[in-house]
């Protein structure tokens, strides 16, 4: 799918530019953000594809690694799993982790072939 076919498919789902999805400037490409998967499992068009609820789990609080359930309406479900690095502080560690595990959970659960910009750990 060419990166104008994505933007009209995100478009038609409700997303909206540089809030549920961001092209980077690297490659041009267009990417969904943790912000807009949120939005679309809330307000999908059909609602037996919206969520039912969103868990996390802690497995591993040292390192951190967080697996994320996503339960849609129709019943089926989609799990993703999320660690972060020793760069940031524990209780920021497992929120990024969280973060990450709920965006691949997400992307599982809508599939929407658009590539998913992943809370990012930071530099200070």
């Amino acid at each position: 799918m060419d990166n104008k076919a994505i933007v009209e498919r995100l478009k038609q789902l409700g997303l909206q530019k540089d809030i549920h999805w961001v092209i980077l400037e690297e490659n041009g490409k267009p990417y969904v953000t943790l912000d807009g998967l949120l939005y679309l499992s809330q307000n999908h068009p059909e609602p037996q594809k919206r969520t039912k609820s969103i868990d996390a789990e802690v497995l591993d609080p040292k390192l951190p690694i967080v697996k994320v359930t996503v339960t849609l309406n129709d019943g089926s479900t989609f799990s993703g799993l999320g660690s972060a690095s020793d760069g940031e502080d524990t209780e920021r560690k497992i929120e990024l982790a969280e973060g990450r595990a709920t965006s691949r959970a997400l992307r599982k659960a809508y599939a929407l072939g658009v590539p998913v910009k992943e809370p990012e750990e930071s530099n200070a």
